[in-house]
């Protein structure tokens, strides 16, 4: 009964030069075929960076760089004239770990401050950082049935909501919340915070967009200051202020437009894009008490597989001119029961339901 998605979120790049994210931390990487640069995005320890060489590979082909949302780590590889390498970065409580992937059997070595150091496959290096990464995990997962090549530069260029809202709420569900403070491209979040706020359906979208393109550099970087000069905001940012809430809040922001518990009111699909005809969002935590999944098309709610661990009643306020839908019980020989939008649900601990057949 339950609802899933087989997706994988691993956007990439073969740009050298390009500042990518490391999930789960405030550290991102800015990659090239023979070095590798390690920076903090928090004011407190933006001074703290450090660059990696690569010693001896000659020229390398086929560079590429990908950030693994579904895993947590980013991989750096391309062919030396020694032959194929590859190597992953990720943090890890107050450390940031090398990992070898592949290498030529001498293995490869880097060179950073006064530390040469050989890694083969399967070795890894430890740099230990002040500032930890975010041990939270959140499950959830979006998708809206875009199957293209997560290739970055032409990801930006052909700027769709189906491609960038997964992407962007992987990368910023797991990061630790933080305030939104006005001035810079935090404006941009401000202005779709209000919209949500108003359920604008219409003017959603595009405003996402442009906090999109205005609040990044490289993969998910997050910025104050609009560097592309795109004329979308007025007001200068406060350096003090950390950029995180670009991601953090950012993702929190596009959860609310699919769900929203107030009190025992369960609110589905409040603020749903128009351009998003069809999508899934699935393992969503409600509260303690609830988790659910959810599936729609051509705009209305198609499925809804609800998990409840506590009795309780709670009210569903569904897209506007439903007026129905086919409740069952799960694993049960009862047959399903037709409920009215307007009525409450009744659940049971330990029972899982599946709503269907949703009526105008």
């Amino acid at each position: 009964m339950s609802i899933k998605i087989q997706d994988h979120y691993r956007p990439y790049t073969q740009l050298p030069g390009t500042s990518v994210m490391l999930p789960s931390s405030s550290w991102y990487i800015t990659a090239y075929p023979t070095r590798f640069e390690l920076k903090s995005i928090d004011p407190s320890s933006a001074s703290a960076s450090v660059c990696i060489e690569l010693v001896n590979v000659g020229p390398v082909r086929g560079f590429t760089v990908m950030q693994n949302l579904d895993r947590g780590w980013v991989r750096i590889s391309g062919h030396s004239e020694k032959g194929y390498l590859s190597y992953r970065i990720l943090a890890s409580g107050h450390e940031v770990i090398l990992f070898m992937e592949r290498c030529p059997n001498e293995g490869v070595t880097f060179k950073w401050n006064n530390t040469i150091e050989t890694l083969k496959r399967k070795e890894e290096c430890i740099f230990p950082i002040t500032y930890p990464s975010f041990n939270h995990h959140c499950p959830e997962k979006i998708h809206f049935g875009c199957h293209k090549a997560q290739n970055w530069p032409l990801l930006k260029n052909r700027l769709t909501l189906a491609e960038v809202l997964p992407l962007y709420f992987e990368i910023g569900k797991n990061m630790t919340p933080s305030l939104v403070e006005p001035g810079g491209t935090m404006m941009l979040l401000y202005k779709c915070l209000n919209l949500v706020e108003e359920k604008n359906r219409v003017m959603i979208g595009a405003a996402i967009l442009d906090l999109f393109r205005a609040s990044f550099d490289g993969i998910f970087v997050p910025r104050l200051e609009d560097h592309d000069y795109l004329g979308l905001i007025d007001s200068a940012p406060d350096e003090t202020f950390s950029s995180i809430a670009l991601l953090s809040e950012g993702a929190a922001m596009i959860r609310s437009l699919f769900i929203q518990l107030v009190e025992d009111t369960l609110y589905l699909l409040p603020c749903l894009p128009v351009e998003l005809h069809a999508g899934r969002f699935c393992k969503i935590q409600a509260s303690n008490s609830l988790s659910l999944d959810i599936e729609w098309s051509k705009k209305m709610l198609r499925r809804v597989a609800l998990h409840c661990h506590e009795d309780q009643t709670i009210r569903l306020k569904l897209p506007p001119d439903t007026q129905s839908f086919r409740i069952s019980p799960h694993r049960s020989k009862q047959q399903g029961k037709k409920h009215l939008a307007t009525e409450p649900l009744v659940l049971s601990k330990g029972q899982s339901y599946l709503l269907d057949r949703f009526q105008k």
